[in-house]
């Protein structure tokens, strides 16, 4: 009884150990790449696409103090600088860099400044 149980146990479990010692296809695919094997390519735009699209969407966004706002963009990170009147309309801007295809990080350097008054 003992030989037909070392018999059936042990085919299983040397298939069972073989089986945890493949690699698996999905996992190791993206931390090893066989020689000559391209990798995946991110698609990127240039900068002036970017810059124009980013322009578009802050005049978009509606607000008249926003077309002070200067945009400078390199290697896809955005730059706002300029001065608004509103916490508003520097998140506003903001949030219209975002969400152009291409940009990597925006940098808010745009400062709020109380309006003058009008007498």
């Amino acid at each position: 009884m003992l030989k037909g149980v070392k018999r059936f146990l042990m085919p299983a479990l040397a298939a069972s150990l073989v089986a945890c010692a493949q690699p698996k296809k999905d996992a190791d695919k993206a931390a090893f790449r066989a020689m000559g094997e391209s990798l995946p390519t991110v698609e990127s735009r240039p900068d002036e696409a970017i810059g124009l699209d980013v322009r578009h969407q802050i005049a978009l966004a509606g607000a008249n103090d926003l077309a002070a706002v200067v945009v400078m963009i390199e290697d896809g990170v955005v730059t706002l600088r300029g001065s608004v009147t509103s916490q508003t309309a520097a998140y506003r801007a903001e949030s219209a860099a975002r969400v152009v295809k291409g940009v990597k990080a925006v940098v808010n350097n745009i400062r709020v400044v109380q309006a003058a008054p009008v007498y």
